[in-house]
């Protein structure tokens, strides 16, 4: 594909992308970044929560990692379903922005959920080299 020019760069180290003659993965792709990019802090809440899954395992903190993780799974299955069933219709910038927003008002409260969840379980002090990456909710 890169020697077609099918493989396009997007200036990180490891990211490319590809061209596709789907509307609907034009679509996705477009409401996803535009998702990601206006409501930045979502996002690094949910990579607080995958980092501090991680750092429960290396805790050996079992006990509160099966939970977490069927929940943290359900929650990022959710949020591709709902940019993806989104894809189906949206037409205007106004409905990219709007279908945003409206992805962040369905999804905030229930990474907020999770993180109080996760504060909750794991036992401090932890040590520095696996401490959550977006500790920035966690009291170490």
């Amino acid at each position: 594909m890169k020697k077609e020019k099918k493989l396009i760069w997007k200036g990180d180290l490891h990211y490319y992308t590809y061209k596709t003659e789907s509307e609907k993965i034009e679509r996705f792709r477009r409401l996803a970044t535009l998702f990601e990019k206006k409501h930045n802090d979502l996002f690094k809440e949910m990579s607080f929560i995958y980092e501090s899954i991680r750092a429960l395992v290396l805790n050996e903190e079992y006990d509160f990692v099966e939970p977490l993780e069927k929940q943290s799974d359900a929650l990022f299955l959710d949020i591709f379903k709902y940019c993806w069933d989104s894809a189906s219709s949206l037409l205007s910038d106004k409905d990219y922005i709007d279908c945003a927003k409206s992805g962040y008002d369905r999804f905030a409260k229930v990474v907020s959920t999770l993180i109080k969840k996760i504060d909750s379980s794991i036992t401090l002090p932890l040590s520095p080299d696996i401490l959550p990456k977006y500790a920035t909710r966690c009291q170490v």
